[in-house]
C-alpha cells in the first residue's frame, strides 16, 4: 500500500518495471485482504518479470512454513483433533505439519543411544521427532547434506540440493 502511489506515477511513464510491480500488486493485494499468505498468489504470477517482481517486494508470506504441532504422548503420529488441524490448515496452504512431542523429546535427549534406541523401540518409532523435523527443513528450504572424512575430523556441509559435485568441493576449499 505504501509503495502503490510511487508506482502509479512510474507506470503512467511507462516504466516496465513499475509496470510489472502494479500487476503483481493488483494479483496480490486481494489475497492479503482476505487474511490469507501472498503465497496464495504466487501460482497467478505466471509472467517472468512479474514473478521477478514479486520477489523483489520480499513478503514475509511469501516464505514457506513449516508447521511444528507439539502433541500429547498418546498421540504420537498426530491423529488428534488439535493436530489434524494444524495439519489441514499446512496442506490448505502446500506445508507440510510434523508432530512432536516435546516431552518424549526431552526424555530422549538425556537417554544413551541404546537406551533411546529402545524407547523409540517400544514407542513404535523409527527416529525421534527432531530427525524428521530437522529433514522436514531440509526439504523445505532445499538443503541437504554431505560429509567429508579424513584422518583428523569428519564433517558434514550443507548445500542446495542439487548441487553439482564440483560446485560442493569449491563449496569445502574455500572455506
Amino acid at each position: 500500500e505504501n509503495q502503490l502511489p510511487r508506482l502509479e506515477r512510474a507506470a503512467k511513464g511507462r516504466d516496465a518495471e513499475a509496470l510489472a510491480k502494479m500487476a503483481v500488486i493488483q494479483k496480490v493485494q486481494p489475497v492479503l485482504d482476505a487474511g490469507r499468505p501472498a503465497r496464495a498468489a504466487a501460482a497467478s504470477v505466471t509472467a517472468p518479470d512479474e514473478k521477478a517482481a514479486l520477489k523483489s517486494f520480499d513478503f514475509l508470506s511469501m516464505k514457506p512454513v513449516l508447521y511444528v504441532a507439539n502433541v500429547d504422548e498418546d498421540d504420537l503420529h498426530g491423529q488428534g483433533p488439535h493436530a489434524a488441524r494444524v495439519r489441514q490448515r499446512a496442506a490448505e496452504e502446500g506445508m507440510r505439519m510434523i508432530p512432536v512431542c516435546a516431552k518424549i523429546e526431552a526424555e530422549l535427549a538425556e537417554l544413551e543411544d541404546a537406551d533411546r534406541d529402545e524407547m523409540l523401540s517400544g514407542l513404535g518409532l523409527e527416529q525421534p521427532a527432531l530427525h524428521a523435523l530437522a529433514q522436514a527443513a531440509y526439504d523445505l528450504l532445499g538443503l541437504q547434506s554431505f560429509y567429508t572424512a579424513g584422518p583428523k575430523e569428519i564433517r558434514a556441509w550443507t548445500i542446495h540440493a542439487g548441487t553439482t559435485a564440483v560446485d560442493a568441493a569449491a563449496e569445502i576449499h574455500s572455506d
